[in-house]
């Protein structure tokens, strides 16, 4: 599935040559989450959301998309 990620310069992703679609926290004491893809020494930040809650939303959107067999996934308009 290809994805069109949710960053300041969108950039568009295949998602099926990513191994891992996963979390990682900004700084400390920084709310803000990345959901974020990696294959080998490749990371790819799909969004940057607000907080925990929004990037589990995310994921979720994801993996319901992945489910339904969609083919693309735009989340530059997705609101979190």
């Amino acid at each position: 599935m290809w994805v069109l990620t949710k960053t300041h310069w969108p950039t568009l992703v295949n998602l099926s040559a990513l191994s891992v679609v996963g979390y990682q926290q900004l700084s400390k004491l920084d709310p803000r989450i990345r959901v974020v893809g990696t294959a080998w020494e490749q990371e790819v930040v799909l969004a940057e959301c607000p907080d925990g809650d929004a990037a589990q939303a995310l994921v979720r959107h994801i993996a319901v998309a992945l489910d339904d067999g969609e083919t693309f996934l735009d989340l530059s308009g997705w609101e979190t």
